[in-house]
């Protein structure tokens, strides 16, 4: 597919589904009915993590909506690379039931699709 369209359905997608607030009420949620599973990770800190995922894939956007793609830091090349649960592996035990937490799952979906599109557009 032609570069100026991914870049331009990055944009969109940023626009239209990357500025929603942070969903705390499904992470919360998610929490509290993974109780058991989130006491054996030391350390849990789930709403940081999945923060950070997403300021990662969000930042990478800013960089190349700005023109500056050879910029972006080899690092956050590398993180760009591995979807939430490659990159946090403790948070596995979620992954295949992220669905029954609509909100959660929706924000997870649309910063996936980002991150599919960056890596497309960088040629990774």
């Amino acid at each position: 597919m032609d570069k100026s369209k991914l870049v331009s359905d990055l944009r969109n997608l940023y626009s239209n589904e990357l500025l929603n607030p942070f969903p705390y009420r499904d992470t919360d949620r998610i929490q509290a009915m993974y109780k058991h599973e989130f006491s054996l990770i030391p350390n849990e800190i789930f709403n940081a993590d999945f923060n950070d995922y997403c300021m990662t894939i969000t930042g990478t956007i800013s960089y190349v909506l700005n023109g500056h793609e050879d910029d972006i830091p080899l690092r956050q090349i590398n993180l760009l690379k591995m979807n939430f649960f490659e990159r946090f592996t403790k948070y596995i035990f979620l992954e295949m039931n992220i669905a029954q937490f609509s909100i959660f799952n929706t924000e997870y979906k649309s910063y996936e699709k980002a991150r599919k599109l960056l890596l497309e557009i960088l040629e990774l």
